[in-house]
Parts: structure tokens; C-alpha cells; sequence
């Protein structure tokens, strides 16, 4: 390990810089472990293994009081500080105030030259001081920030950081909101950031929604959300929508559907689960990657129709990625089988731990799980390929200052012709420099012949041509490094006809192109008349169905209130039976006024002596409580005498 030659050290640094996780899945978190580990080999390994292990720094208290704490740092402690690309800082995780988590974030913009990403965890309501924005606002005035990206994982919904950060970090590009917010933009503070990705958790309100977005018309390309789509959001979405080239959307309704329609340039599509109540519309050509991240899968009624038709109709169509659940479903087989035959990649197991996809974004977009700076291979090198041959690559097997050993399968040796002697090995089997004299035969496929091939032939030849072409430059840079006179040399026939192949190509399948547009056209023009269709007798049969609603409703009410009626009746006769209520026919009658005349006293052996009052009742109120020269023996001579006036005779005395 300690004689491994310079060159190799970073590739075999990038091969373990992602840790994994026990069962063999890559995790996106740095194998700190490893690293400090190479760091101590030699002084060889110290120098790209710090540069690795200081790429992606999570701030701690010993970070702060030997980097930032300070007012000047070592010059061996800013050289470090020079590899940051990525770096945390996490205020509930480290304890400190506010004041000192500004002061973190400042004294990270301003020593780390090199840095790209800032992720922050700051929960509460608490916003950034006005003595911190200032401060901030003069570093970004006083030289272009490095930082890109943006990630702030964590924040309280009335806290005003969002809006204070992006007030005055113009360079950002790509921004994550990983909280919900609540407050609108701040008057007079515009946001000038021109964002090339923006990821939200929670959908913040249409005026920070679209304040944020002021600056992003011709930049924004991909777009994450999670929240469900509502109108005010698509209707801030429109103008950006012929631009964004992957969209990514964990609820899929009619609004979605309309947004995906109005992405005319779209490439990546990402969903969580699979369609069912409402199917793809018309996508564009450029379409060519579809990730479905399934959540709840019920094999007996969950299908695979809608993608299989995705497949079939879509040629452009490359690669599908999905996770283990979807193989349970009933015709997974039949995805299998279509996307073999229209050689489209079939990935179930795309999807790290079963999350959905976060993985970082540098100016492109793809949802695959990278590995670091070196890509493995997937097929197997035999024996005999991994036998490296001499150290010069020679017959004769001498050793030649500055040669090393190369693997007879490396794909560099494509960039050189070989020759018909299959005895020769290493570079006497391959032709640097042909001879002028050698016969040069040949010519440049026309676009007649090219018509007649398939995409797959078309795209085998395309590459043949590019790699006959970097051959012949191969040979120009060989020749001018040995003195050859270039006008010799046979190779410029040769490259004008792989220039005119490759020009007809693309002009084969420009044709292509808009033929399959203007089919595709047709077709949606078509779909549009049949669904246009299909929606007026769904609406016409849930109009019919909501009227007989309404009349068994109707029925209902009426039958209820004709019994209340009926009810009511039934009691107004029981009070006028009982005399609590006039008759039905004094009631029309109006009533003539009667005479007040003197009551004589009853007599006092029928009248008991009341007893003495209490002292909150006054005595005139009891006695128009209960009328003279009556005994009150019912509740309905009593309210019969509050009503009318005069002493009721009971029930008992009419009889």
C-alpha cells in the first residue's frame, strides 16, 4: 500500500470515501474513519487523504475552538480550511446562542474560499440579528461568495431566516427547504438568486413561493415538491414550467397532471407510487428517465399498466427505476418483459434503504446512486484480462523510462489502430502512425442508406464513427510529436467522411424527431376529443345522480314537516282542551276589551293567612302572581289567570 504509485491514490481514496451501511447499501455520509486512517500512512497519502476528509465537514465545539474561535488561524489550519466544500452547522446540536450561531455561519462564508454548500439546523421562531445581515450583506458586497447551494433543514414557521438568507446570497443556485414557513416576504427585500434547483417539504405560501422564484424564469431546471399542488401554485408555476427539465412530485392529482403537460422539455420524472386514479398525459420526446418510489403496495390491486404503456409508446424512453416492492406486484413480469424488448433499463433496486431520492446535484440532475469520484464496473474482468503484460508493453518484455504497466483490455488502447498480426502484444499490436502508402479505401454514408436504419443501428454507428475519428487524432498528435510533415498524412479523407456520416446522422434523426412530434401531436389532439367525451357523460350521469338525490332529500323534507305540522296541531288542541290555549274559534274572534271591576274579598275562613314573605320578594309581585278569590289548584289555572286576566275555573269546578 505504501509503494502504490501518486496517480493511483485518489482513485483508491474515492473508492472508499462513502461509508456503508451493514447490509452492503452505500450511505451518502463520508467513512471519516477511514480517511484519518490513510492519513496517517506516509506523508504521500497524508496530503489527497485530508483533502477528502475535510471535503464534508459537520461543525462540532472542537471545530469551533480551533478553526473559528480565533481571529487569525494558522496557515496550516487555513490551507484546511481551503478543502471545504460542504459544511453543517446545527444549533441545537452544539449548544451556543444565537449571536455565536451568526457568527459561525459568517466566519464559514468567509475563511472557507472553497465552499459550495451550507446546511443549517436552527428550530425556534428566532430570526438572524440585524447586526449579522449587516455584516453579512458587506462580505457579499465585498467579494463573489463561492456558496451555491443552500440547505436549511430546520427552522421555526414564523422564523424570518429563510427570507433573511435569501435577501442577500445571490449566488445561490440550488436551494432545500426542509421546514415549513408561514411568513411572507420581507418589503423591500428582493430575492436576486437565480436558482437552478428548488426543493420543498412544505409548501410555503404563494407570496414566498413566488418571491422566491422572482429571479429563476430562464434558470430554474429541476423542481421538487411534496406538498399537494394547489391552483395558486400552478399558477405561479406556469411561466417556469417549458424550462424545468426534471420534476419531482410525491402527490400526483389533476393539477399535477396539468403541470406535467405544460413541461414540454422534461427529462427525469420522479413519483411516489404509481398512478391510479389519474393516468400521464402527452409527454414530451425528451423524456427519457422515470422513477417510481413505491410506498403502498397492495399486489391483488395495485398495477403496472399505466408504466407498461409508458414503455410502449415512448421510444426515447431509457431507464425506469424503482424499489424492491414493485416486483409484488401482479405483471411485473410484463414490465420485464416490454422494457427487455424495448431495451429500457429496469432498476428495482435504485432506491437507497427505501428512501426517497435526495442525492446532491451539481448542474445536471440524475437520481442515481453515485459512489463517489470512481464508478465500479458491473461486468467481471477475467484472469486473463487482469494479467498485466510488460512493464513497457513491448514483445521483448524490457523495462522503458516513464512506461507503465497497462491492462491489455484498458479502453484507451481503442484510440489506437490494430494491426492484422494477432501474434504481436502490448504496442507493437497496435499502429501508431499508418504509413501514407497504405490504401485508404471507403466513403461517407448517405442519408438515403441512413434512412433505411433503426434508432439502435443509428446509434451503434454514430459511436463507431466518434471513436474513428478520436483514432485519426490519435495518429494526427503521434505524427506532429515524431516530425511527420501532416499534408502526408492518409487520415484526412477518412475524417471528412466520419464528419459527413456523423452530420447525416443527426440530420436522419432531426427528420425523426419531427416526424414523431407532429405524430405525437395528432395523437394528443385525439386523446383530447375522447376525454373531452368521456368527461361530459361522467358529467352528465353525476348530474342525473345528484338530481335524484335532491328530489329523495326534497321528499324527505317535506314528509317531515307535513308530521311537525300534524304534531303541532295535535298539541295547540290538547292546551285548548285543558284551557292553557283559546279555542281554534276565539282565536279568531277578536277579543272585546273587558272591564276591570272590584273583586270582592273572599271570604277569610276560605282564604288562608299567606305567610310572611321573604325579604327579596316584594308583596305586590305575589299577589298579581296568583289572582284574588281563586285557589290555585293547577299549573293551567295559573297560566289560564296570567293570560287572560281573571280567575280560570279548574277542570274540576267546570265539571
Amino acid at each position: 500500500m505504501v509503494d502504490l504509485p501518486v496517480d493511483i491514490i485518489p482513485s483508491v481514496l474515492g473508492e472508499i470515501y462513502y461509508s456503508y451501511k451493514s447490509s452492503g447499501v452505500q450511505d451518502e455520509t463520508p467513512d471519516y474513519k477511514t480517511l484519518l486512517s490513510c492519513c496517517l500512512v506516509n506523508s504521500t497519502w497524508n496530503r489527497p487523504a485530508q483533502t477528502l476528509l475535510f471535503r464534508s465537514v459537520f461543525v462540532t465545539h472542537s471545530f469551533l475552538e480551533t478553526f473559528f474561535k480565533g481571529p487569525e488561524v494558522s496557515q496550516r489550519h487555513d490551507s484546511l480550511l481551503q478543502n471545504i466544500r460542504i459544511i453543517e452547522i446545527s444549533l441545537p446540536k452544539l449548544g451556543i446562542t444565537e449571536d455565536e450561531f451568526g457568527d459561525a455561519i459568517l466566519n464559514a462564508l468567509t475563511r472557507c474560499h472553497s465552499l459550495y454548500e451550507l446546511r443549517t439546523h436552527s428550530p425556534g421562531s428566532e430570526s438572524f440579528t440585524d447586526p449579522f445581515i449587516l455584516r453579512l450583506r458587506q462580505l457579499a458586497q465585498s467579494r463573489t461568495l463561492p456558496l451555491r447551494s443552500l440547505r436549511i433543514n430546520q427552522f421555526g414557521v414564523q422564523s424570518l431566516r429563510l427570507h433573511q438568507l435569501m435577501s442577500v446570497l445571490d449566488t445561490l443556485e440550488f436551494l432545500w427547504i426542509g421546514s415549513e414557513t408561514a411568513r411572507y416576504p420581507i418589503p423591500g427585500h428582493a430575492c436576486n438568486a437565480r436558482l437552478y434547483e428548488l426543493r420543498l417539504t412544505r409548501n410555503p405560501p404563494p407570496e414566498t413561493f413566488r418571491w422566491l422564484l422572482s429571479s429563476s424564469l430562464e434558470s430554474l431546471r429541476i423542481l421538487e415538491l411534496r406538498d399537494a399542488i394547489g391552483l395558486e401554485i400552478k399558477r405561479i408555476l406556469t411561466p417556469f414550467c417549458p424550462n424545468i427539465r426534471s420534476l419531482r412530485l410525491m402527490t400526483f392529482n389533476h393539477i399535477s397532471v396539468d403541470l406535467l403537460r405544460m413541461c414540454v422539455n422534461l427529462e427525469e420524472l420522479i413519483l411516489l407510487n404509481i398512478p391510479g386514479l389519474f393516468t400521464f398525459p402527452p409527454l414530451p420526446p425528451s423524456f427519457y428517465h422515470l422513477s417510481i418510489f413505491n410506498v403502498t403496495v397492495v399486489p391483488e390491486y395495485t398495477s403496472l399498466k399505466t408504466v407498461i404503456n409508458l414503455v410502449k409508446k415512448y421510444p426515447n424512453l431509457r431507464s425506469i427505476y424503482c424499489n424492491a416492492k414493485t416486483t409484488t406486484i401482479a405483471d411485473y413480469p410484463e414490465l420485464e418483459e416490454t422494457c427487455r424488448k424495448h431495451n429500457v433499463l429496469l432498476d428495482t433496486e435504485a432506491f437507497n434503504l427505501n428512501l426517497w431520492p435526495h442525492t446532491t446535484v451539481l448542474k445536471s440532475f440524475s437520481s442515481t446512486p453515485r459512489r463517489g469520484f470512481a464508478q465500479a464496473t458491473n461486468e467481471p474482468i477475467s484472469a486473463e484480462a487482469r494479467q498485466l503484460t510488460d512493464a513497457s508493453n513491448t514483445a521483448d518484455g524490457s523495462w522503458k523510462k516513464g512506461k507503465v504497466p497497462v491492462r491489455e483490455d484498458h479502453g484507451l488502447w481503442g484510440f489506437f489502430r490494430r494491426k492484422a498480426d494477432g501474434s504481436l502484444k502490448g504496442e507493437d499490436a497496435y499502429e501508431t502512425v499508418e504509413a501514407p502508402r497504405k490504401e485508404i479505401s471507403g466513403r461517407a454514408w448517405r442519408a438515403s442508406e441512413l434512412r433505411l436504419k433503426s434508432f439502435k443501428d443509428l446509434h451503434t454507428l454514430w459511436y463507431i464513427t466518434l471513436r474513428e475519428r478520436n483514432l485519426l487524432v490519435t495518429q494526427k498528435e503521434e505524427a506532429r510529436k515524431a516530425g511527420i510533415t501532416i499534408p502526408l498524412q492518409t487520415h484526412s479523407a477518412m475524417a471528412g467522411h466520419c464528419r459527413k456520416t456523423m452530420a447525416r446522422i443527426k440530420v436522419i434523426m432531426n427528420e425523426r424527431r419531427i416526424a414523431y412530434e407532429g405524430a405525437v401531436k395528432l395523437v394528443a389532439e385525439h386523446q383530447e376529443v375522447v376525454q373531452d367525451r368521456h368527461l361530459l357523460k361522467l358529467q352528465r350521469a353525476a348530474f342525473i345522480k345528484a338530481h335524484e338525490k335532491f328530489d329523495v332529500f326534497q321528499t324527505k323534507g317535506r314528509n317531515l314537516a307535513r308530521e311537525r305540522r300534524k304534531q303541532l296541531l295535535k298539541v295547540k288542541k290538547e292546551l285548548a282542551a285543558e284551557g292553557v290555549l283559546p279555542a281554534a274559534a276565539e282565536v279568531e274572534v277578536t277579543p272585546k276589551p273587558v272591564k276591570e271591576e272590584p273583586v270582592a274579598a273572599a271570604p277569610s275562613e276560605s282564604v288562608p293567612e299567606p305567610a310572611p314573605a321573604a325579604p327579596s320578594t316584594p308583596p305586590a309581585q305575589e299577589a298579581s302572581a296568583i289572582p284574588t278569590g281563586t285557589s290555585p289548584q293547577t299549573a293551567a289555572d295559573t297560566a289560564a289567570a296570567g293570560l287572560f286576566g281573571g280567575p280560570a275555573q279548574s277542570q274540576v269546578q267546570k265539571k
